[in-house]
């Protein structure tokens, strides 16, 4: 439950704006990007696609957060609990 409310407040950060991320990679690297769940900030092309009638759509486990990496403009991933830091650009 409580990883459940941390992955909550990241993503609510990320739909703020574009924010500063500090995370440890699955293969041990830290990996500083800029990212963003906001739809304004994606462009058209890269944002999620609705799924068709019939089609769940894709489910993802409490610990990984995805969101959209502005500086390599593509989509990332990272465990919840390998997060060191998240900022709001211009915080």
């Amino acid at each position: 439950m409580i990883m459940k409310l941390i992955k909550e407040e990241i993503k609510t950060r990320l739909h703020q704006g574009i924010c500063n991320l500090v995370y440890i990679k699955v293969d041990g690297t830290i990996r500083n990007a800029q990212g963003t769940l906001n739809f304004d900030l994606i462009p058209v092309e890269s944002r999620p696609k609705v799924p068709e009638e019939g089609q769940q759509p894709k489910e993802y486990s409490d610990e990984i957060i995805r969101y959209y990496d502005t500086g390599s403009r593509g989509w990332r991933s990272f465990l919840v609990d390998h997060l060191i830091e998240i900022q709001l650009n211009g915080d």
